[in-house]
């Protein structure tokens, strides 16, 4: 995966909440947690910018989706998902979020009929 091989750890994919979803959640080595849209475009090129693509509104749903993804993981409980995930985060990172302390960005991967990506950093944070 392009973000992979940059460092990240692949959090969640297809993150769902009844307000929004977030394609990727990663975990940068800086520990940003980055929620990503990945958008793909075959054949001619885009009509707009990918970038253009983000609307307001899509990216406050994105905000408050990775918002909603930081609660569950910082809230104790037994769910088997969560422990899971928790298992695989730094030590610092679990406990920057309890101290609700963590650097988000929202990003744009831009992949291109070449398979060539364009990450495009910070569109929102």
């Amino acid at each position: 995966m392009f973000l992979e091989a940059r460092g990240h750890a692949l959090l969640r994919h297809n993150y769902h909440v009844g307000f929004g979803e977030i394609d990727l959640i990663t975990l940068a080595p800086d520990l940003t947690l980055h929620a990503v849209e990945v958008k793909r475009w075959a054949g001619a090129a885009p009509a707009v910018h990918p970038l253009e693509s983000l609307t307001r509104l899509k990216l406050q749903r994105m905000a408050r989706a990775l918002e909603k993804f930081c609660q569950e993981i910082s809230a104790s409980g037994s769910d088997a998902t969560v422990a899971s995930l928790r298992s695989r985060c730094p030590a610092a990172f679990l406990e920057a979020l309890q101290r609700g302390d963590t650097a988000r960005s929202i990003d744009l991967v831009w992949v291109r009929e070449s398979d060539e990506c364009e990450w495009f950093e910070g569109v929102h944070v």
